[in-house]
């Protein structure tokens, strides 16, 4: 019997039946929560017991939603649906209920202050900084960007006015606050240490640039800022559908390049079998 609220027909759990009108509902799924917040979007989900009528898929596995049973809808009608299993997953969701709860709003904070025109004073640098416009290859700075270390090629700069510390200026802008999809917490921005490395929880490589950190207790979640810049839905000139992340993030990885080169799957849509390590140099 399918459970009218999730939409599986799993033997393994207790159900209960309304002999009048047929309703079915696991034993699990009766005390579903109402409003939850998921890293896939940005808005609150609320619970529905059916859709409208249309062809709706979920945001986070990508497999078409049944209307007629329950799952979870954007507050702010911006037709984005789950399935009700897939938005409670660990992965994705926080745990948290949130109804009754006032919804938090966060001031954007900027990364740097700005001294005067084109000098800025960036929080991860103890000195002032200019910025460079339309730096070209032929200018042949020896240089990497501090905050994705990737070396410094052309492009608009922050350069130091006492040393050798010079940041992009997309880096430069880095919000100090960001939700991103892989993690269901908020993370904040933490500028390079040069005397250790840490591991990111994305890629798994070995990295010591800027990262995005989980401050919750005992959460070790640490993203590189070039796995953070990853968004998703992901239009990639490698391939003509746009790209998702699996359905269980952590749950499917895969080593692509070389031996070791371990990273998180990025998946076409499910028609599809497409799959790709970090997607180049993002």
């Amino acid at each position: 019997m399918t459970c009218d609220v999730c939409a599986l027909d799993d033997r393994r759990f207790f159900i209960y039946v309304c002999h009048q009108c047929d309703y079915v509902v696991h034993k699990r799924c009766i005390y579903s929560l109402y409003i939850i917040k998921i890293s896939r979007h940005e808005h609150r989900l609320s619970f529905t017991s059916s859709f409208l009528y249309g062809e709706w898929f979920c945001g986070i596995c990508r497999r078409k939603v049944n209307q007629n049973y329950g799952g979870y809808s954007c507050m702010k009608g911006c037709y984005y649906v789950a399935h009700s299993q897939c938005a409670i997953h660990k992965d994705v969701w926080d745990g948290k209920e949130l109804e009754g709860e006032p919804e938090e709003i966060y001031e954007s904070i900027m990364p740097f202050e700005e001294i005067s025109d084109g000098i800025i004073k960036h929080f991860s640098h103890k000195h002032h900084m200019r910025l460079l416009k339309e730096v070209e290859k032929t200018n042949k700075i020896n240089k990497h960007c501090q905050a994705c270390a990737f070396h410094i090629y052309e492009g608009d700069i922050y350069n130091c006015l006492e040393c050798d510390f010079v940041l992009h200026k997309v880096c430069a802008y880095l919000p100090i606050r960001k939700q991103h999809v892989l993690h269901p917490h908020p993370l904040f921005l933490q500028e390079e240490n040069l005397q250790t490395t840490f591991g990111c929880s994305a890629c798994f490589r070995l990295c010591n640039n800027f990262r995005y950190v989980c401050q919750m207790a005992n959460c070790l979640f640490t993203l590189d800022v070039n796995c953070a810049a990853v968004s998703v839905p992901l239009n990639h000139q490698c391939h003509p559908h746009l790209l998702f992340l699996p359905s269980q993030p952590g749950s499917a990885r895969i080593s692509i390049g070389g031996e070791g080169d371990i990273g998180r799957t990025v998946k076409a849509p499910t028609s599809c079998h497409l799959v790709s390590d970090r997607l180049g140099e993002h």
